[in-house]
């Protein structure tokens, strides 16, 4: 028998009302409240929280309950600590929680903070008996409209991959300019800098079907991490 556990602490600065939407969300505790009362619940919120988690006539909190990875124990599992303002309408605090879901957490964030983004968080998990490969963490990008997630052990494999095979190593699509020599595909903006080009794993690759240029796109491979 062994405890696990997955814990995060990290400092966001948001317009205050940002702030008081996310209070909103993280106070609501909708698992203590019965079923047969969620309709007057959902009435009493504010117009932000209705606009921003329009439900179903038969499940009113529905939008809101898919924030969460267990819509049937939408609970909040961090902690907010206030630290101040910081300028005009912004504020700081502290997010933090000893079994986390970081999922969880970056959802609300995304949903409830856009004054903050794009922002993200670093956790930790581990066990409390030394098992091999229960310890490790990563990182959460968040932004408007994407979530990314990075993991270490997700990196190590990644990396040690990268050493034995090339193949494994990621790539990036090129092709000929003859003004501006080599161009870089992004799949946003088109070809452009590498500094802005989209890089994919040779999975993603083998699924991708190089864009309509004037010189044929190229597959050129990276270099190896870690150097």
């Amino acid at each position: 028998m062994a405890d696990h556990y997955t814990k995060a602490s990290f400092v966001i600065e948001a317009h205050v009302k940002d702030i008081e939407f996310l209070n909103e969300i993280v106070d609501l505790q909708l698992s203590q409240v019965p079923e047969t009362e969620w309709r007057q619940q959902f009435e009493k919120r504010s117009a932000r929280f209705k606009n921003a988690f329009p439900g179903s006539d038969e499940d009113p909190f529905e939008a809101y309950r898919a924030l969460f990875s267990d819509g049937n124990y939408p609970i909040a599992d961090f902690d907010i600590h206030h630290m101040g303002p910081t300028k005009t309408d912004h504020e700081r605090i502290i997010i933090s929680g000893d079994q986390i879901d970081p999922e969880t957490i970056a959802k609300i964030m995304q949903a409830a903070c856009p004054s903050a983004l794009p922002t993200g968080f670093c956790y930790a998990y581990g066990c409390s008996k030394l098992r091999p490969d229960e310890f490790g963490g990563g990182f959460v990008l968040i932004t408007a409209d994407a979530i990314v997630f990075r993991g270490t052990q997700e990196g190590l494999s990644e990396a040690l991959a990268q050493i034995e095979n090339e193949d494994a190593r990621p790539l990036v699509l090129a092709t000929r300019d003859l003004e501006h020599g080599l161009s870089f595909w992004n799949d946003h903006s088109g070809f452009g800098r590498l500094a802005d080009a989209t890089v994919y794993t040779p999975r993603q690759a083998e699924k991708t079907d190089p864009p309509i240029a004037g010189d044929e796109p190229e597959w050129i491979t990276m270099p190896r991490w870690p150097q």
